[in-house]
């Protein structure tokens, strides 16, 4: 009994609450729901993870080449806004003021620490690069010569364009983002130990969208996934 209060008392009646699914649940219920939450949370780390790396490994590479080089250091530079909207200039900012901070080593000697583009894009989050995604940045990403959104997502047509096929090439992001928009929130929620079990699109929809996104942007990548993922073998049970 005292280890199941240390429990409650750990996670707090407020947090087991958002678990609650019919007023006659215990709160033993509530408890094994929590952590059957958690290990459902697992199952889409793997997922997760290969979305966020290759999606913003896509977009910079893409803007790099096609756009300014060396863009998001450029953008830190200057007060004009080559491409980025105020919002995700902010937050740029923010995770290059983070990386400016002061460092010591052990002895408490000051370290000079040389700020990269590629320390700057492990550092934003995937909420940024999921904003970049929008139809917002159709002048200053998506409808800039050559198409770009190619170089992003390459095998798109060939999964969604011949289903769905749209007139204007350019609104091809906005069905990416209607992919993305519900997958952040849901990797929010797992990362802020929330509630994804009874998540309104269903659980197997949500991991559909991010293999589809996945299979948009890299055949390997996708494949890559299938390997090491177990979310089929296992989600049922957590549900």
């Amino acid at each position: 009994m005292n280890k199941e209060k240390e429990i409650i008392k750990n996670i707090s009646i407020e947090r087991l609450e958002t678990y609650r699914i019919d007023p006659s649940d215990s709160i033993q219920d509530l408890v094994e729901r929590y952590l059957k939450n958690i290990q459902l949370g697992q199952l889409f780390y793997p997922a997760l993870a290969l979305l966020e790396v290759t999606l913003r490994n896509q977009i910079s590479t893409a803007i790099n080449k096609y756009i300014k080089e060396n863009w998001l250091l450029e953008e830190t530079r200057t007060y004009t806004h080559l491409i980025l909207l105020t919002k995700e200039h902010e937050l740029l900012m923010e995770a290059y003021d983070k990386l400016n901070k002061p460092f010591y080593n052990k002895n408490g000697e000051l370290i000079n620490r040389e700020i990269t583009e590629g320390k700057i894009i492990a550092e934003l989050n995937f909420g940024f690069w999921v904003n970049l995604c929008n139809d917002k940045y159709n002048p200053n990403i998506w409808m800039k010569k050559p198409i770009i959104f190619d170089e992003i997502f390459p095998y798109f047509d060939e999964f969604i364009a011949k289903k769905n096929p749209t007139s204007k090439r350019h609104k091809r992001i906005n069905k990416v983002a209607s992919k993305l928009a519900p997958t952040l929130k849901l990797r929010n929620r797992i990362f802020h130990h929330e509630p994804i079990f009874n998540h309104p699109k269903g659980i197997l929809n949500c991991y559909n969208d991010i293999e589809e996104l996945l299979l948009y942007m890299s055949l390997e990548t996708s494949e890559c996934l299938t390997t090491i993922s177990t979310f089929e073998e296992h989600y049922e049970k957590f549900l």
